[in-house]
């Protein structure tokens, strides 16, 4: 594979393609040891790309050579009242298994990056599994680093 053919651009909702690798890379994700969930099928597909499509501040990237899709992002614009200045908040990012050590993380990372850079965000928020050591590698990587003061992240199912 060559690292320097690979594209990242935003998702386009009318294309099938797009779609797919959207449903087909969460898949994977939630199947991998760090997603844990449930799969997604039949008419949640079709929720999960509109809900994407028509969330007014969802930024969705894909990462790819040739139509063969390598990595995904689900980002969301947030505003930081603290910074007063918009947030992106990296909701889901998935590298194919096939494609991990390669650059695709890294160059899909950079692309979050420049993209908040232009929508003038004050910073990039996401959250990280505490045993998912290969992602954190990663964020270190590129600057990325525990809140101060750290935080927890908590959750209320409903």
């Amino acid at each position: 594979m060559d690292i320097s053919k690979l594209e990242i651009r935003i998702c386009n909702f009318n294309m099938k393609n797009d779609l797919d690798a959207v449903v087909d890379l969460l898949n994977v994700y939630i199947k991998d040891e760090m997603g844990g969930g449930t799969p997604i099928e039949g008419l949640s597909k079709l929720r999960l790309v509109d809900g994407l499509n028509n969330h007014p501040t969802a930024l969705v990237l894909l990462a790819g050579i040739n139509n063969v899709y390598m990595g995904l992002a689900v980002c969301f614009v947030n505003y930081s009242t603290f910074m007063v200045r918009k947030s992106l908040n990296i909701h889901d990012f998935i590298v194919h298994p096939k494609y991990r050590e390669r650059g695709v993380g890294k160059a899909l990372m950079s692309r979050i990056v420049e993209i908040a850079t232009e929508r003038n965000c004050g910073k990039i928020t996401l959250e990280v599994r505490e045993d998912n050591f290969k992602a954190q590698m990663l964020y270190n990587s590129l600057g990325f680093g525990e809140c101060v003061p750290p935080m927890k992240f908590w959750t209320k199912t409903l």
